[in-house]
């Protein structure tokens, strides 16, 4: 691909950077798959910065200056490394959370798992022959599911067959998924990164690794990078080898703070509240903004006492619980109130910028849009698309058209650009929402009343895709268009190069699992995976049908207009006083699981940097920033170690990235 021409020449697209970036996502497609599911170990792919795309351009980098030094400087550019590792990224991600690791299990455990088949009417009558590898006629526990959860016998091979029609119809809603999010991140980048400058945490350390050199000063000759890396690496040393020999004691990762409070009114309105020792995310917080940073652990902790003032004043009549989700009924929907106040705000702060880009896509302005990820036209035009070759898929499986409207328009325009951008600012490593978009119409309407041919394949979709977005690709292709500014090569190569990595992706990830659950029988692997997502993300949907039809209650809409007021009394006291400390983003995301792991680790690293930047001011920030660096990359490197070590000696490695 030609360098693209603009206000400075970027570079293009190699056919050695698409070549090693391919061979790259089946690699990080295999490391996912086998520490995920074979391995009782470090997840590689759950998150927004993969422990199996660092540990491939760790493995690169070092690599490529043997190459240069042999070759007399013909090794790669840092704009090729950059550019396979997020192709590298995008594969960890779909091998895991974001695809792979549930949509297998999440269409054939509905035939095996027998608590969810006990309603097999229910399902066989409202699921669609193209939906599942399975005959909807034939009963559960069919022979094509018990090979898959029982393993292979002799002589039998891994039936393809039946997994082909099914697997093509989710791919084409994934893709149009995915095409809808390169549409959103080519319309919302220039004014995230140009307009607003937003930090992007997560970029920071593949970046400084991609154009390190081997000399003294650089990133790896700089003694704060190792002095940053010895600490966590040298924590999970300990606690790796204590599950080698027991003799050896072992650091507390995972520490419950409810064993310290006793039971009963009012401690029982705190949930579950851990706390993490971990250390790659005291680096990422190293690059987020302060005021973002301080809210992410006070709302959570906030969160807390919320549940302790509804149980010393209301008791039970408060604390209630989300189904599916880890928060009391009330403090779940203050984050659906503050998700529509921050979306809005975004939309609102954007007015500018999206005039433009529409006013581009109509051809009243030309030249704009020249090195954007796509042409604004095709953004524009192809974002109305998607939506409407999703609703066409929405027909297909048999969801009613105007409710299949209304819940891609939550998930694609409020879910999705909040959480990314929670990644871009707020540095969030991993990230789920409180509610699921069927949550929203359901505050009006009886879940019941939507009925069976919704409800059950909702189940599906929701299970798979919009539960858990740990694994979604919206901000990773926000994070490359970043990389791409810092590292000088054209957006539009990076986007070639995510179009061509992610169906490679979908395809290794999909035939990867597929032997493995069949060869080692998926009740042998990881059974968060392959029994308890088809078990417990499936069956709530079958007890609403089997439920009485009961009116929404008083609490969601309530909780809903408290948490938007809450946001825009937030939102207008930011504009007015510059010193206000407190950020939308922090109430909106503060109790969710995203915060579960690293509400500590981000108090940790608000006062290291509040410290720093007191005491030692901007010199002293940019001076420390390797040390900062040097700790996520300890993290990282410990966790690939011990995923090592756990292939040779078969026992399970330390909790590291365990998020």
């Amino acid at each position: 691909m030609a360098e693209m021409e603009g206000p400075e020449r970027r570079e293009g697209l190699s056919a050695r950077a698409l070549v090693l970036g391919l061979i790259g996502v089946v690699t990080c497609a295999y490391i996912v798959a086998h520490a995920e599911l074979v391995l009782p170990a470090t997840y590689m792919g759950a998150a927004h910065l993969p422990g199996a795309s660092l540990a491939v351009l760790l493995f690169l980098v070092p690599a490529n200056w043997l190459v240069k030094r042999a070759t007399r400087g013909r090794g790669l550019s840092k704009g090729e490394l950059i550019i396979a590792y997020y192709m590298m990224t995008a594969a960890s991600l779909i091998a895991s959370f974001g695809l792979a690791n549930h949509l297998l299990p999440g269409i054939i455990g509905l035939n095996y798992l027998a608590d969810i088949t006990a309603r097999w009417d229910l399902l066989s009558k409202n699921l669609k022959p193209w939906m599942v590898p399975f005959d909807l006629h034939g009963g559960p526990n069919q022979l094509v599911a018990r090979r898959f959860y029982e393993g292979l016998r002799a002589g039998e091979h891994v039936p393809l067959g039946d997994w082909l029609v099914p697997l093509l119809f989710w791919s084409a809603f994934f893709l149009l998924l995915t095409f809808a999010f390169f549409c959103i991140a080519t319309i919302l980048r220039k004014q995230w990164v140009e307009h607003e400058r937003v930090s992007f945490p997560l970029v920071q350390l593949p970046v400084e690794i991609a154009r390190a050199e081997p000399v003294r000063g650089s990133f790896f000759g700089n003694w704060l990078t190792w002095a940053g890396f010895s600490v966590p690496f040298l924590f999970h040393a300990v606690n790796g080898l204590h599950q080698l020999y027991p003799v050896v004691p072992e650091l507390k990762v995972w520490i419950l703070l409810n064993q310290y409070f006793p039971p009963g009114r009012p401690f029982d309105g705190l949930f579950y509240t851990p706390l993490v020792i971990t250390f790659a995310p005291i680096g990422f917080a190293y690059f987020v903004p302060l005021d973002v940073l301080f809210s992410m652990w006070f709302f959570f902790l906030f969160s807390r006492f919320e549940g302790l003032l509804a149980s010393l004043f209301a008791g039970s009549a408060l604390l209630v619980h989300k189904v599916g989700h880890p928060a009391w009924v009330f403090i779940a929907y203050q984050s659906v109130g503050a998700f529509i106040v921050v979306a809005g705000y975004m939309i609102w702060a954007a007015r500018g910028h999206i005039k433009a880009v529409l006013r581009a896509a109509l051809g009243f302005v030309k030249g704009m849009d020249k090195d954007e990820p796509m042409p604004y036209r095709a953004a524009v035009f192809g974002l109305l698309l998607s939506f409407g070759l999703l609703l066409l898929w929405a027909h297909f499986a048999g969801l009613s058209l105007p409710l299949a409207a209304g819940l891609f328009f939550i998930f694609l325009f409020l879910l999705e650009p909040v959480l990314a951008r929670c990644v871009a600012e707020g540095g969030l490593i991993m990230i789920q929402a409180l509610f699921l978009p069927l949550d929203i119409p359901a505050m009006f309407v009886p879940r019941a009343a939507f009925g069976a041919r919704n409800l059950v394949p909702l189940g599906i979709i929701d299970s798979v895709f919009t539960r858990d977005r740990r694994g979604s690709l919206l901000p990773t292709m926000f994070d490359a268009f970043k990389a791409c500014d810092m590292t000088g090569v054209s957006r539009r190569a990076m986007f070639v190069a995510l179009v061509v990595a992610i169906p490679a992706a979908m395809l290794s990830s999909f035939l990867i699992e597929l032997w493995l659950c069949y060869h080692r029988g998926a009740l042998n692997l990881r059974g968060a995976f392959t029994v308890g997502l088809p078990f417990s993300m499936t069956r709530p949907y079958l007890q609403m049908l089997e439920a009485p039809p009961e009116p929404p209650g008083w609490q969601p809409p309530v909780f809903t207009a408290v948490g938007a007021g809450v946001t825009i009394f937030l939102y207008v006291m930011r504009a007015r006083f510059p010193w206000w400390p407190f950020h939308p983003l922090g109430y909106a995301m503060g109790a969710t699981w995203s915060l579960f792991p690293l509400w500590f680790a981000f108090m940790v690293g608000w006062l290291l940097k509040a410290s720093i930047l007191r005491y030692g001011g901007r010199p002293m920030f940019v001076k420390a920033r390797p040390l900062f660096l040097g700790l996520i990359m300890g993290e990282y490197a410990a966790a690939l170690v011990w995923v090592i070590v756990s292939c040779f000696t078969g026992k399970p490695g330390p909790s590291i990235l365990q998020w």
